[in-house]
């Protein structure tokens, strides 16, 4: 290929809606696209350039100043992308399923406990906080009474360190 003949080509894509990509009114059909022989990188290629070419319109048409950003508008070009990306690893996974059903273990016995009973890795520091029994302070004006169960005060700590970490997003500078 020549430099013309590839100037030629950066000379037909256009912006106006006459260049490589057909305008709206001239968009194939399924079963057109279907006979096509390029198959899906001219397809790919065409959806990138009606992208370009439908920013770039808009951008013409508008007489609002923005900043130079790299990219493509969230919606229609990266919902669509997404989803097309998204569904793809739902169908694997749900082909997966129907293919593979799971391992089933033995039924549980609920007649036997286990010795130690633990939650799940991400709750440790949840459940040592229930079992801190100092955080519940003996008052002596109630006579070395505790004011409320050592329970509650497990759970108020919870809270305060829930309550820090979602704060963190608000604490700017």
């Amino acid at each position: 290929m020549s430099d013309t003949e590839s100037d030629a080509d950066e000379k037909q894509v256009r912006t106006d809606g006459t260049g490589i990509v057909a305008p709206d009114d001239e968009t194939p059909t399924w079963s057109e696209r279907k006979q096509r022989s390029d198959g899906l990188s001219r397809l790919t290629y065409e959806y990138f350039e009606r992208s370009r070419r439908e920013d770039q319109d808009l951008r013409q048409e508008s007489d609002y100043v923005e900043r130079d950003v790299l990219g493509f508008p969230t919606w229609p070009h990266e919902i669509i992308r997404n989803l097309s990306i998204a569904s793809f690893f739902v169908g694997i996974v749900l082909f997966l399923a129907a293919t593979m059903p799971p391992h089933i273990g033995n039924p549980a016995n609920p007649s036997s406990t286990p010795a130690i009973i633990l939650p799940d890795w991400y709750l440790y520091w949840s459940f040592g906080l229930l079992k801190l029994g100092p955080l519940n302070p003996e008052l002596a004006v109630l006579g070395g009474q505790k004011l409320t169960a050592d329970r509650t005060y497990g759970v108020l700590a919870n809270v305060v360190v829930v309550g820090i970490i979602a704060m963190v997003p608000f604490l700017n500078k």
